[in-house]
């Protein structure tokens, strides 16, 4: 496990940026890492925080073209973690 900074804390631009950043600078360790006999989990997590509001129906999230270029190189998984933070949300139940 490598911590790339507070995730949570982050906006998910910065996130995306950071290991993207990451990624490049250490392109070819990662490779070799992701080969390695006995490696089946290889992700890159990323986490997302978003306020529900009335308004919205739905969102969906994706990586950036160049995080995906590298991710893809390299045999990492991207991964999003979402909280939903039902702020002024009505409860049906």
């Amino acid at each position: 496990e490598k911590v790339l900074g507070r995730g949570w804390e982050l906006p998910i631009h910065e996130q995306d940026r950071i290991a993207t950043e990451f990624l490049e600078a250490n392109e070819e360790a990662l490779k070799q890492l992701a080969q390695f006999p006995g490696v089946d989990t290889f992700i890159l997590g990323l986490h997302y925080r978003i306020e529900l509001t009335p308004s919205i129906c739905g969102f969906c999230m994706s990586a950036s073209p160049r995080l995906m270029y590298f991710a893809l190189r390299i045999g990492i998984d991207p991964t999003f973690y979402v909280d939903l933070d039902r702020k002024d949300v009505e409860d049906d139940a």
